[in-house]
Protein backbone atom coordinates (compact mmCIF):
# COMPACT_ATOMS: atom_id res chain seq x y z
CA UNK A 1 0.00 0.00 0.00
CA UNK A 2 3.24 2.76 0.66
CA UNK A 3 4.15 1.89 -3.01
CA UNK A 4 0.82 2.36 -3.98
CA UNK A 5 0.82 6.06 -2.38
CA UNK A 6 4.41 6.58 -3.46
CA UNK A 7 3.50 6.52 -7.23
CA UNK A 8 -0.13 8.45 -6.22
CA UNK A 9 2.74 11.16 -5.05
CA UNK A 10 4.56 11.05 -8.70
CA UNK A 11 0.96 11.32 -10.65
CA UNK A 12 -0.12 14.03 -8.45
CA UNK A 13 1.22 16.96 -10.75
CA UNK A 14 -0.02 15.92 -13.41
CA UNK A 15 -3.70 14.92 -12.15
CA UNK A 16 -5.08 17.79 -15.24
CA UNK A 17 -3.51 15.84 -18.20
CA UNK A 18 -4.67 13.05 -16.59
CA UNK A 19 -7.95 14.20 -16.40
CA UNK A 20 -8.06 15.28 -19.62
CA UNK A 21 -7.09 12.15 -20.98
CA UNK A 22 -10.00 11.12 -19.14
CA UNK A 23 -12.51 13.23 -20.74
CA UNK A 24 -11.38 12.44 -24.05
CA UNK A 25 -11.67 8.57 -23.53
CA UNK A 26 -15.40 9.31 -22.65
CA UNK A 27 -15.72 11.52 -25.73
CA UNK A 28 -13.93 9.04 -27.54
CA UNK A 29 -16.43 6.14 -26.50
CA UNK A 30 -19.69 8.21 -26.58
CA UNK A 31 -18.58 8.24 -30.38
CA UNK A 32 -18.48 4.56 -31.04
CA UNK A 33 -21.97 4.62 -29.34
CA UNK A 34 -23.57 7.26 -31.51
CA UNK A 35 -22.79 5.97 -35.11
CA UNK A 36 -24.80 2.84 -35.02
CA UNK A 37 -27.57 4.89 -33.64
CA UNK A 38 -27.49 7.09 -36.83
CA UNK A 39 -27.04 4.37 -39.26
CA UNK A 40 -30.42 3.46 -37.34
CA UNK A 41 -31.81 6.00 -38.36
CA UNK A 42 -30.51 5.43 -41.62
CA UNK A 43 -32.46 2.09 -42.32
CA UNK A 44 -35.37 3.50 -40.46
CA UNK A 45 -35.66 6.94 -41.97
CA UNK A 46 -34.34 7.23 -45.39
CA UNK A 47 -34.38 3.94 -46.86
CA UNK A 48 -38.54 3.70 -45.82
CA UNK A 49 -39.25 7.12 -46.58
CA UNK A 50 -36.64 7.98 -49.22
CA UNK A 51 -35.80 10.90 -47.33
CA UNK A 52 -32.74 12.18 -49.11
CA UNK A 53 -32.35 14.95 -47.03
CA UNK A 54 -32.00 12.98 -43.43
CA UNK A 55 -29.31 10.87 -45.36
CA UNK A 56 -27.34 13.78 -45.92
CA UNK A 57 -27.42 14.87 -42.81
CA UNK A 58 -26.75 11.78 -41.42
CA UNK A 59 -23.56 11.14 -43.66
CA UNK A 60 -22.29 15.17 -42.51
CA UNK A 61 -22.74 13.87 -39.01
CA UNK A 62 -21.20 10.68 -39.25
CA UNK A 63 -18.12 12.40 -41.02
CA UNK A 64 -17.74 15.01 -37.91
CA UNK A 65 -18.53 11.90 -35.22
CA UNK A 66 -15.57 10.14 -37.06
CA UNK A 67 -13.21 13.37 -36.79
CA UNK A 68 -14.32 14.32 -33.09
CA UNK A 69 -13.61 10.77 -32.31
CA UNK A 70 -10.15 10.58 -33.59
CA UNK A 71 -9.28 13.77 -32.02
CA UNK A 72 -10.26 12.53 -28.61
CA UNK A 73 -8.13 9.52 -29.17
CA UNK A 74 -5.63 10.73 -30.19
CA UNK A 75 -5.80 13.25 -27.35
CA UNK A 76 -6.37 10.73 -24.91
CA UNK A 77 -3.25 8.55 -25.76
CA UNK A 78 -1.37 11.80 -25.53
CA UNK A 79 -2.13 12.81 -22.28
CA UNK A 80 -2.19 9.05 -21.07
CA UNK A 81 1.47 8.94 -22.87
CA UNK A 82 2.32 12.14 -20.97
CA UNK A 83 1.05 11.04 -17.59
CA UNK A 84 3.00 7.59 -17.47
CA UNK A 85 6.39 8.83 -19.15
CA UNK A 86 6.64 11.88 -17.22
CA UNK A 87 5.66 9.83 -13.69
CA UNK A 88 7.61 6.82 -14.58
CA UNK A 89 10.76 8.68 -15.16
CA UNK A 90 10.32 10.97 -11.85
CA UNK A 91 9.42 7.05 -10.43
CA UNK A 92 12.48 5.18 -11.67
CA UNK A 93 15.35 8.02 -11.01
CA UNK A 94 14.12 8.03 -7.34
CA UNK A 95 14.83 4.13 -7.46
CA UNK A 96 18.48 4.58 -8.03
Amino acid sequence: MDRYKQLLAFIKPYKMRLALGVVCMIVAALGYLVVPWLIRNVVDGVLQNKDLGLLTLIVIAILIIFLIRGFATYRAKLYDGLCGTTSGHRYTGNLV
